[in-house]
């Protein structure tokens, strides 16, 4: 499918046009743009300076992809020159690949534009100026979901490697992407068992399977065994969710956590009125940073990850009410406030193809999978429906883990599962229409000429 992308690419001259429009609008509307800092931004810095083949690094105050890419470019100005060029050709990639899977002519530009035109929502394209990590994720979710397409369409050897490094380089942009990483390995392995030959040969996608658990298991490594990026996110959760629920905060003590007037205050000062008064947890559970601790913050280090982890495994209920959140991170996200000119939120072209509000996009959803179940049992699927159907089955346990992975921001935190679900929506109905043009074709083919 590769080789069929290129050949597109050089046979229907449209497509070139579509993408030299894409590349230019970027370009031109990005060419005043400013660097913008924010907090973490310094922490991004400071692991990028560390030796990249040392734990500080692999292992540090951040997840590696990102200070891999700064430390290869030492300039904000070119920093966001170069995640605006990894937006372009991730994006570009997918628009292309998404075309290649497309038989119908007259549907396959349409198809190319409509992702190029996915791709300029501002919920995507606001983030190229920022010195954070969400313009790289969102570009590496375009390429790895552009590589899952190659790699059910035509399966080999070299798709499923292409699946694979980028899948590493996505899982270890941000910490949860390692889990959903391994959630989607499962599901390869499960494939296995169920389909004989969609994906490619068994032992392929084995392979797969196991290089993605892997990859899930370098990118948990990568963020609990040396610093603790989670400490500051879980006392966020105890600050902001468990210190106002008197029966979950007791179940917190019976489990040694230390709770004193002093806490509880700090924390209700932060979940009434957004002030942070309890500083950070130390990165670092080195007896020294121990001994130099307070109570709290030596429990968290220590007994805190775990006695969450069991409380989520014991308190189903507690896990379910992520449900109740799925607005915030999945279906109807607020990000109005991170865009410089929210003018234009709300007639952005882009919104034709990107449905910001809950009810324009459960139409999109509804309707791409109607026509998918219509389609596919009468006709029936083509392998690459299974990226976007596996875009739309992850998102939700996607957002649900970025929910009790922590409590603040949760519409920029939910950014990426919020991209899953409405691009998984676009391309299922994007192959669906594509599927019943072809059936249609065939059957006028097949159709005996009449006789006058």
């Amino acid at each position: 499918m590769a080789a069929r992308a290129l050949d597109l690419v050089r046979r229907e001259y449209i497509l070139v046009l579509i993408a030299g429009g894409y590349v230019l609008f970027r370009v031109t509307g990005f060419a005043e743009a400013e660097p913008e800092t924010f907090i973490d931004t310094s922490s991004y810095e400071r692991t990028a300076d560390e030796p990249v083949i040392s734990q500080d690094f692999l292992a540090g105050a951040r997840a590696p992809t990102l200070p891999l890419l700064y430390g290869m470019v030492a300039e904000d100005e070119a920093r966001i020159w170069m995640q605006l060029g990894i937006s372009i050709a991730c994006w570009l990639a997918l628009a292309g690949v998404a075309a290649a899977a497309i038989r119908d002519r007259v549907l396959r530009p349409l198809a190319f534009g409509a992702v190029l035109l996915f791709a300029l929502a501002p919920e995507i394209v606001l983030w190229d100026a920022a010195l954070l990590s969400e313009s790289v994720s969102l570009s590496l979710t375009a390429a790895l979901v552009a590589a899952w397409i190659l790699a059910l369409g035509n399966p080999s050897v070299r798709a499923y490697g292409v699946v694979l490094a980028v899948s590493a380089a996505w899982a270890l942009v941000r910490d949860p992407h390692a889990y959903v990483a391994g959630g989607i390995g499962l599901a390869l392995a499960v494939s296995i068992l169920l389909v004989r030959a969609g994906g490619g040969p068994r032992g392929m996608r084995a392979v797969a399977s196991a290089g993605l658990v892997l990859i899930a298991a370098v990118g948990v490594w990568s963020g609990t065994s040396h610093f603790a990026r989670w400490a500051y996110p879980l006392q966020n959760i105890f600050s902001l969710r468990i210190a106002d629920e008197p029966d979950q905060l007791a179940h917190f003590q019976d489990a040694g956590m230390p709770v004193n007037p002093e806490l509880l205050e700090a924390m209700r000062v932060h979940r009434e009125t957004g002030e942070i008064m309890l500083e950070h947890p130390p990165g670092y559970d080195t007896q020294a940073a121990l001994e130099q601790a307070t109570p709290f913050h030596r429990w968290l280090l220590t007994e805190g990850r775990g006695a969450y982890t069991r409380f989520l495994f014991t308190h189903p209920a507690v896990v379910a009410e992520g449900f109740g959140y799925l607005g915030e991170t999945l279906l109807d996200p607020e990000l109005i406030h991170f865009t410089p000119d929210s003018s234009a939120w709300d007639v952005e072209p882009s919104a034709a193809v990107y449905p910001r509000r809950k009810v324009p996009l459960l139409i999109l959803l509804l309707g791409a999978v109607t026509a998918a179940l219509c389609v596919g049992l009468r006709h029936g699927p083509r392998r690459e429906w299974w990226a976007p159907a596996l875009l739309i089955a992850s998102s939700v346990p996607f957002a649900i883990l970025v929910h009790h992975a922590g409590a603040l921001e949760p519409d920029r935190h939910g950014l990426v599962p919020s991209v899953f679900l409405r691009l998984g929506a676009l391309l299922l109905l994007l192959f669906a229409i594509d599927r019943w043009l072809g059936a249609r074709a065939e059957g006028h083919a097949r159709r005996p000429p009449t006789t006058g």
